[in-house]
């Protein structure tokens, strides 16, 4: 899926855009709410690597956030991990970065807190 962009917005589902002649995008899938993420998630990052998309997702009534493992040919959950953050509405955006051998790495941006996560969902190592 190295020709398709990955979209969200606050208020809308995944889209995935195809690419296929580098010269025009189309729709090529939409995915709705629950298949993205719950009606109180959102999504604050999302990023594709290896046939998966990492999204970094936070539900609005708890303020939990949670990393989340899916196919992107189907958007099924592959892992999920709960993360030992508590974002506010203020607070800066939470980003993620794939690394080797198919692991992430987490940056909380307010405190600068990394997070390396193991291709299988287990956290490697948190850095403050």
């Amino acid at each position: 899926m190295n020709n398709c962009l990955f979209l969200t917005t606050l208020t809308s589902p995944i889209y995935a855009i195809l690419n296929e002649h580098l010269s025009s995008f189309q729709l090529h899938k939409r995915w709705k709410t629950p298949l993205s993420c719950k009606i109180n998630e959102y999504i604050d990052d999302i990023v594709y690597n290896n046939g998966t998309l990492a999204l970094i997702m936070k539900a609005s009534s708890n303020n939990a956030v949670i990393f989340d493992l899916q196919s992107s040919k189907t958007l099924d959950r592959l892992w999920i991990f709960p993360m030992d953050i508590n974002k506010s509405w203020f607070q800066q955006t939470i980003r993620c970065c794939s690394l080797k051998y198919d692991e992430w790495l987490v940056i909380e941006g307010n405190t600068s807190r990394l997070f390396h996560i193991l291709t299988n969902g287990k956290v490697k190592a948190t850095e403050k």
